[in-house]
Parts: structure tokens; sequence; C-alpha cells
């Protein structure tokens, strides 16, 4: 079986994670119509470089990588953030703002092991939910958020304003 690492991010794989979050994107904007990935030109790789280099070593930031028998193979990136009802006694939640996992690397726990250590480290901090969106377009990205525990708890709805047409909206 291989075996599977996390870590956190370090400064030398910011090159690898913004690189990274070129493919998620790309495979995103593969995947759906949504406006709000279709309307603005991709990031480059350097500007989540800049992103995450703000993400490394901040207390209420987390940035995981993982990498299978030594080869790189994913990350998860989240928050810490407040309800949203701030005065709710929750307290802080984790946010999940991005997961991703090499193509090479998929359906062998890697998402798994990274977003179950995220949810160590949120807990040991006193952090007792964490959340996470997918799109609608990407009905694989929603079983994988259940496989993991998580449960719808909200929705968002989006509505185009005239002049502006969307799939959903």
């Amino acid at each position: 079986m291989a075996a599977i690492r996390i870590q956190p991010a370090r400064a030398d794989d910011i090159p690898r994670l913004a690189e990274w979050m070129v493919a998620f994107v790309r495979e995103l904007r593969s995947l759906s119509a949504d406006p709000y990935l279709a309307a603005a030109p991709p990031l480059p790789a350097a500007a989540w470089a800049v992103r995450f280099r703000n993400s490394v070593g901040v207390a209420d930031r987390f940035l995981l990588v993982a990498s299978v028998d030594g080869d790189p193979a994913g990350f998860v990136w989240a928050n810490e953030v407040l309800p949203f009802i701030p005065d709710s006694s929750v307290g802080a939640v984790g946010r999940i703002e991005a997961c991703w996992v090499v193509p090479a690397h998929r359906k062998r726990g890697v998402a798994r092991a990274l977003v179950s250590a995220l949810e160590t480290e949120l807990a040991r901090r006193g952090v007792r939910f964490v959340e996470a969106n997918w799109l609608m377009d990407n009905p694989d990205a929603g079983h994988a958020w259940a496989a993991l525990g998580f449960a719808p708890c909200r929705t968002l709805v989006r509505k185009a304003l005239p002049g502006e047409r969307t799939p959903h909206g």
C-alpha cells in the first residue's frame, strides 16, 4: 500500500502549489459554465504564489501538502473564519478554500488524508465545524465530500440581473 504523507506547506512548496492551483481552476472551468469562473481571466501561477505565500505560517490559515511514496500528490487550503452568524456560540469555523489531488493520485485516499489532517489541526485549536463548497456541475466532488462526512447545511442561490445570462440563474 502506498504511503501518504501530509505536512504543512513550506516556502519551497509554493511554486508547485501555484501550478496546482492553475490546474485546479482549469479543471473547474472545464466542468462548469459558472460565470464566476468564465468571466475572469485565469490567475497566473505567480499570482497564486503570492496568495499561498500569505498563508504559510499564518495562525488562522492552513496549507497542507500530500505526497504518495515521496511523489507530490495534492493539497488542502483552508482558513479559520467566523460563522455566518458572528455572535454564534460556535466560535471559529474551518473553511476549506480548495482541496485538489493530482489526477494520477486520485481515489487512493489522498483527499481523505488531507482533510483528516486539517480536521485534526482545527480540533486541536478548538474549532468544532469545518465547511467546504463545490460546484453543482461537479457531482464527483459532491460525492467525495459526502464520503468524507460533509452534509449540506445551507444553500447558496444566485440570480442573474438583467443583461446577464448564466446556466444557474
